[in-house]
């Protein structure tokens, strides 16, 4: 069987026609309904087929391979907020037998992305097959039917299997339990938080899984197989930035763009001391076939304060067309200090700036985000201003949750305008899905109000008014006067003025006064 993927951080939604509290419907081949009154699915499919991905809109859709019976029938049933797929109570017949298929029918079912909706599974001996799907919490109980998933994003899951082997690749889940009697248990570059899986007689074989919390696995007579790249140290550490390091570092080396954005080739040297050669060249094969020769790997240095730099310049030596250093962690370079804190970080970046200054390189040093919420994300860099200060740009990475495979990249500096990248992490490889600059941002913060205002002006050379009375001229009924003459202030020569209107107040007896004009002298 090939493996598919459930990708789960949205709804859930089966897709067979049904609306109001109570209703029963008899399936059709292919339906489709809103998603928006569903919180949970249950799904009693007994040995049917099943196959769960993304649909290309916000509807959910349903479609059966196969010709329903007229006196075979399957029911849908809505209640309170729960959408239930279930054998009609008013046949006697097998659920197998409700679709003449033939064959074991199959059902389809496309379900929205970006929605939250717990899933319960109740699977006899048919084939399951999740792909796309985002969902908040999966219930799957499992006699013999297989069971492949992929990309499975999930804040919980509950599995149990009889018999039926389970296959689970390019996964992320905080919390999930896999309980089995003699089935095949396989996961395979995951993701996961805290993790049970036990079996009485089944095999359980895992390998390259990241980010754990807590990871048991319990047999009884059934082998277990865990590879090197299950066990790392640190690996919640890992998750993004590693392997975002590692696809620059090939990119440099082999002179491609990255992201479209050209890069200059040279040799690189990648310091991943946080890693081992073995996991390094795992990953590095699963990212090319071909790496460059003019990529270098360390996993252990000197310090900072004892010898790091004159390493450095002696590997310059013998590389001298060298473009790119990374050093993976900062932390790693350094040592306690009777400094302050922010004298010890400024002076630990300064040192590397100094020497990438004299040798007209860029060297990138990895670091750590805190874990809190601040609105603004620079802030988040764990250690005070003086690493950020010294630095000549600084990227932020951060992951839009801990089980998301999207995250933000975060670019400023001094001579760096401001950037955001867009990213999504598939098949070990950070791939760009929108790259917002400096002047795309800035014109996407101005209200919305302020460009209806400008639409207002057109064929008029000046208006003048209270804000009241201009927030009424406009239509606009969910904005205060106060926020509006607080806008036009702020946005007065970077947005009113380019769109040639000149704004000015006066202070009346009746109030504050806006005058609006069209000027023709810019």
């Amino acid at each position: 069987m090939n493996m598919k993927r459930i990708l789960l951080a949205g709804i859930l939604v089966i897709a067979f026609g049904i609306c109001g509290c109570g209703n029963k419907e008899k399936i059709d081949s292919n339906e489709e309904f809103s998603a928006e009154s569903i919180s949970e699915i249950v799904l009693d499919i007994s040995s049917w087929n099943l196959k769960v991905m993304a649909s290309s809109d916000d509807k959910v859709h349903i479609a059966c391979e196969g010709k329903v019976e007229d006196d075979r029938d399957m029911q849908v049933v809505q209640k309170d907020g729960k959408l239930m797929v279930q054998q009609d109570d008013d046949t006697d017949k097998n659920l197998a037998e409700q679709f003449s298929f033939g064959e074991t029918g199959k059902i389809i079912l496309y379900i929205p992305k970006d929605n939250a909706i717990s899933l319960a599974i109740n699977n006899g001996s048919g084939e399951m097959e999740l792909e796309a799907v985002s969902i908040s919490t999966l219930s799957l109980n499992n006699q013999s039917g297989y069971v492949t998933m992929s990309d499975f994003i999930a804040e919980s899951a509950k599995i149990k299997s009889l018999s039926g082997d389970i296959k689970i690749t390019d996964a992320s889940c905080t919390d999930s339990n896999i309980n089995t009697e003699s089935a095949y248990v396989t996961m395979k570059n995951t993701v996961i938080g805290k993790t049970a899986v036990s079996t009485d007689s089944g095999e359980v074989n895992i390998s390259n899984i990241n980010g754990y919390d807590s990871l048991s696995v319990e047999t009884g007579s059934g082998d277990i197989s865990l590879t090197h790249e299950a066990m790392p140290d640190n690996l919640s550490c890992h998750i993004g930035k590693s392997w975002l390091m590692l696809k620059l570092c090939l990119c440099v080396s082999q002179g491609i763009p990255l992201w479209d954005m050209p890069t200059q080739e040279g040799d690189v040297l990648y310091l991943c001391l946080e890693d081992t050669f073995c996991r390094i060249q795992d990953r590095l094969f699963r990212l090319t076939d071909e790496a460059s020769g003019r990529l270098h790997f360390a996993v252990a240095s000197d310090k900072l304060s004892d010898g790091l730099i004159v390493q450095l310049e002696d590997y310059l030596k013998e590389y001298p067309d060298s473009r790119l250093i990374v050093i993976d962690t900062l932390q790693k370079v350094r040592t306690a200090s009777k400094d302050n804190a922010y004298a010890s970080d400024y002076g630990d970046i300064s040192l590397i700036k100094d020497f990438a200054d004299r040798h007209s390189l860029a060297v990138i040093v990895v670091h750590h985000i805190r874990k809190q919420n601040d609105s603004d994300v620079f802030n988040k860099v764990s250690g005070t201003t003086g690493l950020t200060g010294s630095a000549d740009a600084t990227f932020v990475l951060e992951q839009e949750s801990r089980v998301s495979n999207a995250a933000k990249l975060y670019v400023t500096g001094g001579d760096t305008p401001y950037q955001e990248f867009t990213l999504r992490f598939h098949d070990c490889s950070w791939e760009l899905v929108e790259r917002k600059e400096q002047e795309q941002l800035a014109k996407e913060a101005i209200p919305g109000v302020l460009f209806r205002l400008v639409d207002f002006m057109q064929g008029r050379e000046e208006w003048t008014g209270t804000a009241t009375e201009l927030l009424d001229a406009l239509g606009e009924t969910e904005t205060a006067a106060n926020v509006l003459t607080k806008w036009m202030n702020e946005y007065r020569l970077d947005f009113l003025l380019e769109n040639h209107i000149r704004y000015d107040f006066s202070r009346r007896s009746s109030g504050r006064m806006i005058s609006l004009a069209v000027a023709t002298d810019i």
